[in-house]
């Protein structure tokens, strides 16, 4: 058991780790990147296409990579938070877009311990802030011109409303969870399909109370689609066409599931660019609207599948293996090395405080399940689409939380034998 912490050394210790997290982020920012670059086309090209479509937005009012040309291929949470800082700071100011990156970072550490604390407690919650302020698969994507940062602060923080919602029944929070939720699709749209997950949690544990958790549920998907309608109906009037969120999951989806990414070892489980499908690529360029191109995608790669039902298993294998692999395939080899030493140590600290905290507060523990939702509904996209270290830095907050566990409670065992060898001496 751990101490009772005052709220004011809380406060003080969430302040220096907060502080913490920035000044990393800003050191690793200059020595790997530097302030005044901007977005590494080798490692995040759509950072680059993010950067353009923030710099049109400011220049000329629109949501376009090629002045003229509007598009709804890229998610437009990050562009919009990105053209509020060219539009206070200037037009392509790196220096700015990168302390706002590191923000960013400083805050998951915040959302990270509301979360944690509901489950581990306040000495929890602040060891894993600790832990995301410095862990390396995270700090990474907040050096560059990347939509995960964004997106896992927003995930974040619609898991902890939606945990106070299950605990106090009020509707606000259920409210606030989908709107968080709608805001971290228009970051990254997978995450539209996270709120099947959420219900199954609301409604299954607490089968006594199932109707009125499914009204809850159902005022979380309205919440959901309030900062969404907007964007849809943005994309209609420019397309002519139904668009949710975004028109690039066919590519997406077919640079997934195609011949190279299954039996070239150097793809298994990635995603290709469907640049190097050949003929069929060039029926897709054929076509003259954006949203029609994705659909087309999609249909090649739902082909595929159905055409190679035998070789499924395998695909899906290949995509769990690098979601879940200490290995990363970053273009930054000093990364990847950093990368496999720490996953590799903290991976063991995960499972064991999952383990604990299950034991200790049961399999319908909804708060457990909440954070528990987004690690499935992640591993369940990753099998649609593909494996990647960058989209398992968007959950390991939540997988931080069961380290921390782990952590304390090695540690209270350590301290444990030392008082009573003390003891004994005495």
């Amino acid at each position: 058991m751990t101490r009772p912490v005052s709220a004011r050394v809380r406060t003080a210790w969430l302040i220096a780790i907060v502080i913490a997290a920035f000044a990393i982020r800003l050191f690793a920012t200059v020595r790997f990147e530097g302030m005044g670059s901007g977005p590494n086309s080798g490692a995040f090209y759509d950072g680059v296409e993010f950067e353009q479509i923030a710099a049109n937005i400011v220049r000329h009012g629109e949501f376009s990579v090629r002045e003229g040309q509007p598009t709804s291929f890229r998610a437009p949470g990050l562009p919009f938070v990105l053209a509020g800082v060219y539009a206070l700071f200037g037009t392509g100011n790196f220096v700015a877009a990168h302390i706002l990156f590191c923000l960013i970072g400083a805050a998951t550490c915040v959302a990270a311990y509301l979360v944690a604390r509901e489950v581990a407690g306040e000495v929890g919650g602040l060891v894993t802030a600790a832990l995301v302020a410095a862990y390396p698969n995270i700090l990474y994507y907040a050096i560059h011109f990347s939509s995960e940062p964004l997106f896992t602060v927003l995930l974040l923080l619609a898991v902890w409303q939606f945990i106070r919602g299950l605990r106090s029944e009020r509707l606000v929070h259920y409210a606030m969870s989908g709107v968080l939720l709608g805001l971290s699709a228009l970051t990254r749209p997978a995450s539209f399909y996270f709120l099947p997950f959420f219900a199954l949690v609301a409604v299954a544990v607490e089968r006594a109370r199932w109707r009125a958790r499914i009204g809850r549920v159902v005022l979380m998907a309205v919440g959901l689609l309030i900062p969404i309608a907007p964007w849809a109906i943005r994309n209609y009037g420019v397309h002519g066409r139904t668009v949710l969120l975004a028109s690039n999951g066919g590519s997406t989806f077919w640079g997934a599931n195609n011949a190279i990414v299954l039996d070239d070892p150097r793809y298994h489980g990635d995603w290709i660019t469907t640049e190097a499908m050949g003929d069929q690529k060039r029926l897709v360029h054929a076509v003259p609207n954006e949203v029609d191109r994705d659909r087309l995608e999609w249909d090649f790669g739902k082909e595929f599948v159905r055409q190679h039902l035998a070789d499924v298993p395998r695909l899906l294998w290949y995509k769990l293996y690098w979601l879940w692999t200490p290995a990363s395939r970053t273009p930054n080899a000093e990364f990847n090395r950093i990368h496999f030493l720490s996953y590799g140590a903290a991976l063991p600290f995960i499972i064991a405080g999952f383990i604990l905290l299950l034991r200790q507060r049961g399999l319908r523990d909804e708060a457990l399940l909440a954070i528990v939702a987004p690690v499935i509904a992640t591993t369940a996209a990753t099998l649609v689409f593909y494996g990647s270290a960058r989209f398992r830095s968007t959950i390991e907050p939540f997988l931080l939380i069961f380290a921390s566990v782990a952590l304390l409670a090695l540690v209270s065992r350590v301290v444990g034998r030392r008082a009573t060898a003390t003891g004994g001496a005495e």
